[in-house]
């Protein structure tokens, strides 16, 4: 442990939607650290069976972590006198930030950029999003400002961002760059001993570009596929595409349509505890997304020493991708680009295994040790008072 902690005691309380596989190795590192006294609450219950069925196998509760079912259990004794450290969502936690800030408790946000909103009902074209975020800005901190914003910038002590397109984006909302921290998606390392078994069989020896999200638009799925049919002549090479289907069909026409429908495999959906046979049964991981606020599974992939191509709307690959040394990060909706990041790859296979020792080396600096260290960091900055 770090001499700077051995006598602070730092008593957290994090407010969370729901628990998370993502998150669990994170909150025990904090729990085990001993410079924390850790409190989980869990406020967006609603969320569960949504995430049940994107494979989602969700962890067992801690002794430290509880569901929250009032806002006011902020106020409790056990919980009052805490570091609070809010991921916002809604009503719940709009209410959480008027209750700290009225009873003048410490608390923290944390959140990865908050445009997603926006960038849905624009269908995701980047070029007009994009171009209507001041306006965006303005208006839900200016004309109409949420109640929580506006406590973010008054009153909130630490504003932790998830990456670099989250702090950018923060302070759009006001956030003072003085108060902004990194603090990312960090998950365990994904165990490599078995590799799925219906992946190899329909590879059948031939490379594989892996993408696991959801197949919607967002994911950059018919992206995928185009560049991927623009890569003449490769027999030796498929794609397996991982993840629930919401778009009724469409992609696996897609691919009929553009005659690759032999080399393109819909594997489903597959639960957490399997991805990581999934992952390690790949060559090259992609994420061709056009929009993700940070994108864990390029974690994941790291994890098991995989080459990562994703794009620059994906907030993990500003951290997790070195280009040019473990992947390739292209501009996002652009399918001649993601070709010829796929076409390096193909061209120069001895640049899988080099730039897969890469990715386990980068990923060593986004584990939940480094997290808590990160967390730990900002408090010791920012003097926030400890027990």
């Amino acid at each position: 442990m770090s001499k700077i902690y051995k006598k602070k005691r730092y008593s957290i309380c994090i407010w969370m939607n729901i628990p998370s596989h993502h998150q669990e190795y994170f909150f025990k590192a904090l729990h085990e650290h001993g410079a924390i006294d850790l409190e989980v609450r869990y406020y967006a219950l609603e969320l569960l069976e949504q995430r049940k069925k994107c494979g989602w196998i969700l962890p067992n509760l801690e002794e430290y972590e509880k569901i929250s079912l009032s806002p006011e259990e902020i106020l409790s004794p056990r919980l009052k006198k805490r570091i609070h450290v809010i991921a916002p969502g809604g009503k719940f936690t709009t209410e959480l930030a008027i209750l700290a800030t009225r009873n003048n408790l410490c608390w923290c946000h944390w959140s990865e950029r908050l445009e997603l909103p926006l960038a849905t009902k624009l269908g995701f074209r980047n070029w007009l999003w994009q171009a209507l975020c001041p306006v965006y800005w303005f208006y839900y901190t200016r004309i109409k400002p949420d109640p929580y914003w506006k406590l973010l910038k008054t009153s909130a002590r630490l504003i932790f961002a998830q990456g670099v397109l989250a702090q950018k984006s923060l302070k759009h909302w006001g956030a003072a760059p003085n108060k902004i921290f990194p603090l990312y998606y960090t998950v365990a390392a994904l165990p490599h001993d078995e590799l799925d078994m219906e992946t190899l069989h329909y590879a059948a020896g031939k490379r594989i570009f892996l993408c696991c999200a959801s197949l919607e638009k967002r994911k950059g799925i018919s992206i995928l596929l185009q560049a991927f049919a623009l890569l003449h002549d490769v027999p030796n090479w498929c794609i397996v595409l991982v993840g629930n289907d919401h778009s009724q069909g469409y992609f696996q026409q897609q691919a009929k349509a553009l005659g690759i429908e032999t080399k393109v495999f819909f594997r489903g959906t597959v639960t957490s505890d399997h991805i990581a046979k999934v992952i390690a049964a790949a060559d090259v991981f992609v994420l061709p997304t056009l929009f993700d606020g940070w994108g864990v599974v390029l974690n994941e992939a790291a994890s098991l020493g995989k080459p990562l191509i994703s794009t620059t709307e994906c907030g993990a690959a500003w951290h997790l991708i070195h280009p040019g040394q473990n992947g390739f990060r292209v501009k996002s909706n652009n399918v001649s680009a993601l070709c010829n990041a796929m076409r390096t790859y193909i061209k120069k296979p001895a640049l899988i295994s080099e730039h897969g020792q890469n990715s386990l080396r980068i990923f060593q600096e986004f584990t939940p040790e480094k997290n808590v260290e990160r967390l730990l960091t900002a408090f010791e900055k920012s003097e926030i008072e400890y027990d």
